[in-house]
């Protein structure tokens, strides 16, 4: 004949079981790595869509930056870089005189190096003279004067021309960027109403935004030729703003 167990042990026994369930339901929830997880579910549980939305315009650039050179070849480096010095402070003191501000010209290059006369009789090749090469950087905001700083410049010795590069100043650009963000915004938020519309689904909010800039200025090569006024064209410049937009849709 079984042993009838006594009802206080029997009471105490589910009062254990209920404890230990309790302290274990605190250790999950107290849990980072669970509540990661459950956090995880939960986001992962929502409706997205992934949209890119565009917007483009054509500008007429405000800044026109100019790069020349000056270089100079002799028998010595010092001559070289005295001759090359002179000639390019004759230069920028040429283009200031034009009206341009001071804060507008920069030297980007500096540099001397041997210049070797070779042989096809396989002797070692001898230094005959040394270049010197100076490279100035000009930004021109009046659009008429970019023929006359080329000219100009070419007159005062500079002898390379490497190229002219329309763009918009920094302030005007960052104007153009902030308008363009909000049109791409608006481009994807059309179409993600216009692919959930026939799903009966509506936007209810916005993840994420990832925002990229992209801009297309062409540079100009010319070559180092004096003309009575070299003509030069600024034309219209294309600039393009995609954004990545993450709505949350239902």
């Amino acid at each position: 004949m079984s042993e009838r167990i006594p009802l206080y042990v029997s009471v105490v026994a589910l009062a254990a079981i209920a404890a230990l369930g309790a302290v274990a339901y605190a250790s999950l929830t107290g849990n980072p790595l669970v509540e990661d997880r459950l956090n995880t579910t939960v986001a992962n549980s929502e409706n997205l869509l992934s949209v890119v939305g565009w917007a483009t315009t054509k500008v007429r650039p405000d800044e026109s930056v100019i790069t020349l050179g000056v270089e100079i070849r002799e028998k010595t480096p010092e001559e070289a870089l005295r001759k090359a010095g002179e000639v390019s402070t004759n230069v920028i003191e040429t283009i200031k005189s034009l009206g341009v501000s001071e804060e507008f010209i920069k030297t980007t290059g500096y540099s001397i190096y041997p210049q070797y006369q070779y042989y096809r009789d396989g002797s070692p090749p001898t230094i005959v003279g040394y270049i010197a090469q100076h490279t100035i950087e000009v930004r021109v905001r009046d659009p008429a004067l970019i023929g006359k700083v080329l000219d100009s410049a070419i007159d005062a010795g500079a002898n390379r021309v490497y190229g002219i590069m329309f763009q918009l100043s920094q302030e005007a650009r960052k104007e153009l960027t902030n308008r363009l963000i909000q049109e791409a915004v608006e481009d994807a938020y059309s179409k993600a109403e216009a692919a959930i519309a026939p799903a009966g689904m509506s936007i209810k909010g916005i993840k994420s935004i990832e925002i990229s800039d992209v801009s297309a200025p062409m540079p100009i090569v010319m070559a180092a030729e004096k003309a009575v006024e070299t003509p030069i064209m600024q034309g219209l410049t294309s600039y393009t703003v995609s954004v990545r937009v993450v709505f949350i849709i239902g």
